[in-house]
């Protein structure tokens, strides 16, 4: 916590990001709030998160993971699950969505070519 805090005080008072003049800051300075609060800009990011594996394959696995949790859960056996671990990675997955909807909608445009799902448009920022 105490490197979050020293990075953003970095950030702000000694980098200046406050007073950046780039498109995506730019952006963001309008209605970077409104931005990143908005649900259905927050589900593009995050689907889009899932584009260079393919949804089909993000889903099949999440899928074929939670039958696995459940059957193990059937048989009276105890599945070795941190949940702390899987809250953390879902916590850390939720902020980087958040606040990458804050400056770019990478989901807004399904990609039709292999060209589009390689290089989706957030790939540098999202996780």
């Amino acid at each position: 916590m105490i490197v979050g805090i020293l990075a953003a005080a970095y950030l702000v008072f000694g980098y200046g990001a406050l007073s950046l003049s780039n498109d995506e800051a730019g952006r963001f300075v309008g209605n970077g709030s409104a931005l990143m609060l908005s649900p259905a800009r927050n589900l593009n990011n995050a689907l889009a998160a899932a584009w260079p594996i393919g949804l089909v394959s993000f889903f099949g696995i999440l899928i074929l993971g939670i039958a696995a949790y459940a059957y193990s859960r059937y048989r009276h056996q105890r599945p070795v699950v941190d949940w702390r671990k899987i809250g953390l990675l879902l916590l850390y997955y939720a902020a980087a969505v958040v606040i990458t909807s804050g400056y770019v909608d990478s989901g807004r445009n399904v990609p039709t070519t292999e060209e589009e799902i390689k290089n989706p448009v957030s790939r540098y920022v999202l996780p």
